[in-house]
């Protein structure tokens, strides 16, 4: 069995949170946990408003900053929180599509010699409008 905790660092970005958490709602195999990190946001009512809107079967585990550190800190007092095999890093403008989270951890269960998975993707550049694409050209299909 696939199990993974997806990391969420969250500062002052609720414009993308509904779409986010729909993402993880909807991914074909759901984390056991979200470890969310509100990084110093001060919002009285964020983790009600996480806990109502994520699928009853994931786990919270709440970290809450009084004041922002940054990702990067955020990001690693959430590493302290993983209790499942793997762990999945998101932004909360990040699109994660369907299927994504379970073909990544297939890919690391295949090749357990392997510290991670990551592929090519699309930025959507709101300021200007463009759309942004990293190919990684070493990148095999199913590899």
């Amino acid at each position: 069995m696939l199990n993974y905790d997806l990391i969420l660092p969250f500062y002052k970005d609720n414009k993308y949170l509904s779409r986010c958490l729909t993402n993880i709602n909807n991914q074909s195999l759901l984390p056991l946990n979200l470890i969310f990190i509100d990084d110093g946001n001060n919002e009285k009512n964020l983790k009600n408003k996480i806990t109502k809107n994520l699928n009853n079967k994931i786990k919270i585990i709440y970290i809450e900053k009084k004041k922002n550190e940054g990702v990067n800190n955020a990001v690693n007092d959430a590493f302290k929180k993983i209790k499942s095999e793997f762990f999945y890093i998101c932004a909360t403008d990040d699109i994660i599509h369907f299927n994504f989270t379970f073909r990544s951890l297939k890919i690391l269960s295949q090749h357990p010699t392997s510290a991670f998975v990551f592929s090519n993707i699309c930025i959507n550049n709101e300021l200007n409008n463009n759309k942004i694409k990293l190919d990684f050209s070493f990148l095999k299909k199913g590899y």
